[in-house]
């Protein structure tokens, strides 16, 4: 996951975007779609920057903006590209590393239900 450099006026322009074109504004009748080729997940990314101005007119993302849409132009972008100064963190997901600490987390909480037998509270709701 990259987190962007962005403004709260970029921030908000692009969560206007979406909530007006919740798909990316992609659209599913463009040749090549149905084959995810053109008009799929990168070219709503690449939508919703160009709605904030993250990504500047005449900017094409590595070319993930022309008449295919990789995912791997869009990444190449944000990593040594057009986008890169505008990344200000990379979050690395670890699937395995989160369910250990998902079964830390679990033998945490029964070591602490076996000691002060304050077992299975559930938070307050927010």
């Amino acid at each position: 996951m990259y987190v962007l450099k962005t403004t709260p006026e970029q921030d908000q322009k692009m969560v206007d975007f979406l909530k007006n074109h919740p798909s990316g504004n992609v659209n599913p009748n463009a040749p090549g779609a149905g084959l995810m080729a053109t008009q799929n997940c990168t070219t709503a990314v690449c939508n919703t920057l160009q709605a904030g101005g993250v990504l500047k007119e005449g900017e094409t993302a590595n070319g993930a903006m022309t008449l295919l849409s990789k995912p791997t132009e869009l990444q190449e972008s944000l990593d040594t590209g057009e986008l890169s100064d505008d990344v200000k963190a990379v979050v690395i997901f670890d699937p395995e590393a989160d369910k250990k600490a998902q079964q830390t987390s679990t033998d945490l909480q029964s070591a602490s239900c076996f000691f002060t037998g304050i077992c299975g509270v559930a938070p307050p709701p927010q």
